[in-house]
Order: structure tokens, then sequence, then C-alpha cells
């Protein structure tokens, strides 16, 4: 758009810190631009949008906004940092509004779904035209031509979803340790250098060869 090509070279931003000292130029270019700025961020509000949901261990973000615009915002000391509150009621929808949207165009907007997890990022970009970028394992699903709609449909991998359940599950079916009675440690622990082997001998009986030959080994006196 001309107006947004017009701006960008009426801005005095463009090179970083302004100088202090200040000619008349200069001053002329930071109040057109400042104004101009500012009376586009009244309908900037009414287009952009940012929906951030956290859910834990996944965050979600879907937005539709211009970034250097924001930039241009800051540069004149605006003050683009998130104000939110709590809401324990969901807005209205307004359904007033009209399909007019003036300078709709001069805004280059950016269309993205993004979802963060365990550090990795899945994008989807609508800004021009279908574009994905994925970290995340998992299966994405996209229309063919003779779908009415562009859709697109990401799913997680199996083994990743059922990742906590079936650490649970091992939790549970871990046998418990055999207990070992404090005797029988002590058992295994003592050594004597040879195996002990409890065995009862069976009884031995004399045979009565052995005590008759005793008897005939006593000396007899034969004197009398």
């Amino acid at each position: 758009m001309l107006l947004r090509f017009l701006l960008s070279l009426l801005n005095p931003y463009n090179h970083g810190r302004l100088p202090r000292k200040k000619d008349f130029w200069l001053r002329s270019r930071i109040s057109v631009f400042s104004f101009s700025v500012r009376r586009l961020q009244r309908l900037y509000r009414q287009y952009a949008y940012y929906d951030g949901i956290n859910l834990g261990t996944v965050r979600i973000v879907h937005y539709c906004r211009d970034e250097v615009f924001e930039n241009w915002l800051k540069a004149i000391g605006q003050d683009i940092r998130p104000h939110m509150v709590k809401n324990s009621s969901l807005p209205e929808t307004d359904k007033s509004q009209s399909n007019y949207r003036p300078f709709y165009k001069f805004f280059k907007f950016k269309r993205q779904l993004a979802v963060y997890q365990a550090g990795k990022e899945l994008l989807i970009d609508r800004t021009s035209q279908l574009t994905i970028s994925n970290e995340i394992n998992g299966t994405f699903n996209i229309s063919d031509d003779t779908d009415i709609l562009m859709r697109s449909g990401f799913k997680v991998a199996n083994r990743i979803q059922d990742e906590a359940p079936l650490k649970e599950m091992a939790k549970e079916h871990i046998p418990p340790k055999p207990v070992v009675e404090e005797s029988q440690k002590q058992r295994g622990k003592v050594s004597l250098g040879k195996p002990t082997v409890n065995t009862t001998p069976p009884f031995a009986e004399l045979p009565q060869e052995d005590t008759c030959k005793k008897m005939r080994g006593v000396e007899v006196d034969e004197s009398f």
C-alpha cells in the first residue's frame, strides 16, 4: 500500500537512536510519523489478535499480528506489553460490527498457529500460503484437491501419548523383591573352608563275633 511505503520512508527511527540535536526537518518527520502511527493503532487493535493457551506441558499460540507495525509503536514510545485481567465470564460477541475494514491492507499480518511441547515447536503459517514447520514427532494430514476447505491436522505419535501411562503400569507390575530372613543371610556369609553337610549316621551295632574275640583274649588262670 502506498501509505505504508511513505511511512517507511518517513520513519526517523530506521537508523537506530535519534541524535540529541534535531533540526527542523527531523522534528517534522517525528511529528508526522508519530501522529500517523497513533491514528492507525486504533484500527490495528480491531484487526490483530493473539490467543495463548497453556495446558501445562503443552502451550498453544494462535495470532494475527503485524510485528513491524508494533515495532513502530514501540519506537514512538507506546507500551506494547500485554495487559490482561482475569475474566470469569466469556466475552459476548458484538453482532453490530460491519464488514467495512478501513486501511486493512495497510498492515502486513502474519497468521500463525504455534504449539510448544517439551522444548519443540510445531508452526503452521497461513500468511500467504500454507507453510508448516514441525519438530514434534507425529503424523500430519493435509486436505487433497477434492476438499472444499484447506484443512490440516496433526496427531502426536502414540508412543509419546502413552509414555506416561506405560510408566505407571510398569511401576504397578514390578514384582516385589524376595524377603530373605536374617538367619539365612548370616549363614550365607559364614564360611569355614569346607561345606558342612548335616547328616546323621545310622546306628551301628557291634557284631557278636568281635565280642567273642575280646572274651577269648582274656587270660584265664588255670593254676587252681
